[in-house]
């Protein structure tokens, strides 16, 4: 009895860990997005990315190590300033310098596409039923996508797992082709592109 009191709590701490994890990255991004606002810069759009389990250990400019209490994520903000395209990112562990993308296509794209973005929501991967009873569907990812775009004066979010955007379990997504027409798919792609030449880019450097 002991023994599972203990265990118990160790898993106590762990979970309030975690949630303080992301809730100090959350306390982060409103932080930055605010300055933002205070210079005019009102139309932006943030994007956080995790999977539940991911955790990850980082050595810090002063020589320390950080661990990710819980799932490691990242936040990335794009916003416009002086006519580049800018993304800045942000995770478990603190923030990063902002960088210039080399073209406006993604936060062009944003813009052009914004109200389809806020309203139009990503559904969940759903099987078609047989036999009066729903197919069972082995493949399971716990990875989220949390997206907010904001357009001065409206907001709008979207929340889901890349899986729901997928037709690559045994039983087909019947939402697959819905899914695969919105703004928001393709600008998930896009992402994909700016996140990797931000990870490359010499000046994505951590503060």
């Amino acid at each position: 009895m002991k023994y599972i009191t203990s265990l118990l709590c160790v898993l106590c701490c762990t979970v309030a860990l975690a949630q303080k994890d992301m809730a100090s990255l959350d306390t982060q991004v409103v932080d930055f997005t605010t300055k933002l606002e205070s210079r005019n810069i009102d139309v932006y759009f943030t994007t956080t990315r995790y999977c539940n389990g991911d955790i990850q250990m980082f050595v810090m400019p002063d020589g320390s190590k950080c661990f990710s209490k819980g799932a490691y994520a990242a936040t990335y903000i794009v916003w416009e300033e002086d006519d580049e395209t800018r993304i800045k990112k942000m995770d478990n562990c603190g923030a990063f310098a902002s960088v210039a993308l080399d073209d406006n296509n993604l936060f062009n794209y944003f813009k052009e596409n914004v109200k389809d973005l806020q309203n139009n929501k990503v559904k969940p991967y759903e099987i078609a039923q047989t036999g009066g009873g729903p197919i069972q569907r082995t493949e399971i990812e716990d990875c989220h996508r949390k997206y907010k775009f904001v357009d001065e004066a409206t907001e709008g979010t979207q929340e889901f797992k890349p899986f729901d955007l997928t037709n690559s379990a045994r039983e087909q997504n019947t939402n697959h082709e819905y899914n695969q027409a919105l703004a928001v798919t393709t600008l998930e792609g896009m992402m994909d592109k700016a996140i990797a030449a931000l990870e490359s880019n010499a000046g994505n450097k951590r503060l």
